[in-house]
């Protein structure tokens, strides 16, 4: 909201920022921020995210159907139980 220099004038309107400037075509988008984040995000970032994003997952998975979450988990358990011994 424009801000009032004095109370007897009609507002003034605030600085231009850097966003004005820009074309609309231009403009950063609301999702470009966090692709931008995952792309310059170093190796021991991800792998400490890792651990809440494999819970958020499993989480949305099981309150999803719970019967395919356990089908899933344990055909996946008994794959690899399969390929180490197997």
């Amino acid at each position: 909201m424009p801000t009032a220099s004095h109370p007897d004038r009609t507002p003034t309107r605030p600085a231009a920022t850097e966003h004005d400037s820009v074309l609309p075509e231009l403009r950063e988008m609301w999702w470009e921020t966090g692709v931008r984040a995952r792309a310059q995000a170093r190796l021991f970032a991800v792998f400490t995210e890792l651990p809440r994003l494999v819970w958020s997952a499993l989480a949305v998975s099981w309150r999803a159907d719970r019967m395919r979450t356990s089908v899933v988990a344990a055909t996946t358990v008994g794959a690899g139980v399969m390929s180490a011994f197997g």
